[in-house]
């Protein structure tokens, strides 16, 4: 494919009347230990664990919330299962909640804590 002398326009891109800018980016690399690398992969997956939990609670609050509001329940029991099942993913997606905003402090905490370690001559 032949290749155009205007810096601004490549064949491949398509739409000759489209212009591509890119602008410069300042990357940063840090030297780890390896605890460091451990201590950072374990608060990803404690912070991953409980936002998908928190995400799946909150799915089946709402699903059980609105099942227990529009549809016509026939027994006690049914009625009593409905509801304890709502209270119990009410209080998940509390607990979760929380645990996940906890971990996720947590891990921008260990991030700051390494980049001013770091930065210190």
């Amino acid at each position: 494919m032949p290749r155009s002398n205007d810096p601004h326009f490549d064949q491949a891109a398509g739409d000759p009347g489209v212009e591509f800018f890119t602008q410069p980016r300042k990357m940063v690399f840090h030297r780890l230990t390896a605890d460091e690398l451990e201590a950072l992969y374990e608060a990803g997956n404690y912070k991953t664990l409980d936002i998908s939990m928190f995400a799946m609670c909150v799915g089946v609050f709402a699903t059980l919330l609105v099942t227990l509001l529009t549809v016509k329940l026939d027994t006690v029991f049914e009625i009593a299962a409905f509801i304890a099942a709502t209270c119990v993913f009410a209080l998940g997606t509390i607990v979760f909640g929380f645990r996940a905003r906890i971990a996720w402090r947590s891990a921008r905490r260990m991030l700051q804590g390494i980049r001013d370690s770091k930065a210190q001559p």
